[in-house]
């Protein structure tokens, strides 16, 4: 448990609407939100904010996505006139509740960062598309996010938790160390694009900034049993198959425990 509490940054949908491909939506999502509302790497909080792990998130159960389509003029390329236009398949979320982003705060430093993440977070504008306006409050020293009726938390795995991927499990990208930088890059890149005036019109794709993806997990689910394939083979090393007959199955069930012990054993580090 956080020593001091959590910060909790709330971003509601002013228009009730999210466009992005996930729910929730990705921590990585609102880091960069918070650099494009800021106009830099380098406001206040964002340098602790990246190196944090990812947060909780509460969140209402995932809306139900609307695809359409959409005519959108094409001003990106000067060879096409502008009212030439292109059909592009959209999709948007009505959403009804804030998402909650909660990280635990250790010590006075942290809450120190937090506050100040605070003033640059709420510069923010739009979360997930262009058209996806935003705003973003929040609050330092709260207590731990818990579910409510309506509300799911979202968790990111726990020190020492199981690696297992589920099917119920929801991916979402998030920041590391690094990745402040890796957007000011992709930026950078962007802009040169643009000036390259006179040479010819080029569109490479730059490479996505640098992230992590993280296994999420309702707080609701159960953990999934893990488990472990054994072969039985003949013990001269030639990995060939040993049959047993059923009569053994006494003597078969205690070499697969002994196995199984010494398994156990061997990823603890103990030498019992």
């Amino acid at each position: 448990m956080a020593g001091l509490g959590y910060l909790r940054l709330s971003a509601r949908f002013i228009a009730g609407r999210y466009g992005g491909d996930e729910w929730p939506p990705a921590p990585w999502r609102l880091l960069q939100a918070i650099v494009a509302g800021c106009r830099s790497i380098e406001a206040p909080g964002l340098a602790w904010l990246e190196r944090q792990p990812a947060p909780s998130i509460l969140a209402e159960e995932e809306p139900e996505p609307v695809w359409y389509r959409r005519a959108i003029p094409n001003n990106a390329d000067p060879r096409k006139p502008q009212a030439q236009q292109s059909m592009r398949i959209v999709v948007r979320r009505q959403v009804t509740k804030p998402v909650h982003y909660c990280w635990a705060l250790n010590s006075t430093v942290d809450a120190a960062e937090a506050a100040r993440l605070l003033d640059s977070a709420r510069r923010v504008h739009t979360l997930g598309t262009g058209e996806d306006m935003c705003s973003i409050d929040g609050e330092v020293g709260v207590p731990a996010p818990q579910s409510a009726p309506g509300i799911v938390l979202w968790q990111p795995p726990q020190a020492g938790a199981d690696t297992l991927h589920r099917d119920g499990d929801t991916l979402l990208r998030t920041a590391l160390p690094g990745s402040l930088h890796s957007v000011e890059e992709r930026f950078q890149a962007f802009q040169r694009r643009l000036q390259a005036e006179g040479q010819g019109y080029a569109r490479p794709i730059p490479a996505p900034a640098m992230h992590a993806v993280t296994r999420y997990r309702r707080s609701e689910h159960q953990p999934r049993q893990a488990l472990l394939a054994l072969r039985l083979l003949q013990p001269d090393g030639s990995g060939e198959f040993r049959r047993f007959h059923a009569e053994e199955a006494v003597l078969v069930a205690g070499m697969l425990r002994h196995a199984a012990m010494r398994l156990a054993a061997h990823a603890s580090g103990s030498d019992e």
